[in-house]
């Protein structure tokens, strides 16, 4: 069972109404739209609220596309903000982009994920987001 650390009124709240404000839905179909939010209300509810708000943020500053965002690019930010919080509180910096200081925070990651139960796809894609943002945060 998963643990539900934001509900779906939270979700409504921070992220459905304003992306129906921003952004438009793909489809024409009312019914399909309402679908869309249950998926995205019940994917969204593992990430507390922190990481949910931080998340939707960083999607609002990169989405490009009038639509609305996929899920997966949703969950990915989420993601990237957990991983990140994660590190903040364990005292641990962000790595450098270098690729043997990379290789070893990595491997670092795989094993503490793998030990709380995440799977190496949402464990990539988290470190994926998180060197993106590593590479942009050093440029700037």
């Amino acid at each position: 069972m998963v643990a539900i650390f934001t509900t779906p009124e939270e979700i409504d709240t921070v992220v459905l109404r304003h992306m129906e404000t921003l952004f438009r839905y793909p489809g024409t179909n009312e019914e399909g739209q309402s679908s869309a939010k249950q998926i995205y209300q019940k994917e969204l509810m593992i990430f507390d609220l922190v990481d949910l708000k931080k998340g939707w943020r960083r999607v609002i500053q990169t989405h490009k596309s009038p639509c609305w965002p996929s899920i997966a690019t949703l969950l990915s930010a989420c993601r990237g903000e957990l991983l990140h919080r994660s590190l903040k509180e364990l005292g641990r910096p962000l790595p450098s982009p270098n690729r043997r200081a990379w290789a070893s925070f990595k491997r670092e990651v795989y094993l503490k994920a793998a030990s709380n139960g995440f799977s190496r796809t949402a464990t990539d894609q988290a470190l994926s987001t998180a060197r993106d943002w590593i590479r942009t945060a050093i440029q700037n």
